[in-house]
């Protein structure tokens, strides 16, 4: 039974835009908690066969502040190809998890399209609903 604490940024209708959310993963269903996390009102309960689809994209990307500061310093010591190297250098770069999950949402009976925002764990909340799609079929 594996939980994570994620940012909902938009998709299920009743948890607000940038509120917490906590995703519960248990034997054949995944719980999403919000709103205080207390109560069963505030649980919504997702079955396999809810998940209609589920995907992961990496996105890389530079801190444009830094490499900025990088081209400026390289600029100054080495001139012209300091400034290209400084650049390449100076920005730190960083990996972020895309998590496409679209659901069947029953309350409304429709399909809804959930978005997470990227942190560190969207990769194993991303296996965790892979393995439950898998024992579902």
């Amino acid at each position: 039974m594996n939980t994570f604490v994620e940012k909902h940024i938009e998709g299920i209708p009743c948890i607000g835009k940038n509120e917490m959310i906590t995703f519960k993963f248990l034997l054949d269903r995944f719980e999403i908690k919000y709103g205080g996390f207390s109560g069963t009102k505030n649980t919504l309960e997702f079955k396999a066969e809810d998940i209609i689809e589920i995907g992961l994209d990496q996105e890389k990307y530079r801190s444009a502040g830094k490499a900025a500061a990088g081209a400026i310093i390289g600029g100054v010591l080495t001139g012209g190809i300091g400034l290209l190297a400084g650049a390449a250098i100076g920005g730190k770069q960083r990996t972020e998890h895309q998590l496409h999950l679209i659901l069947n949402y029953r309350p409304l009976g429709r399909e809804i399209l959930v978005s997470i925002k990227p942190s560190k764990n969207i990769p194993t909340i991303y296996m965790e609903l892979k393995n439950l799609m898998n024992k579902n079929v």
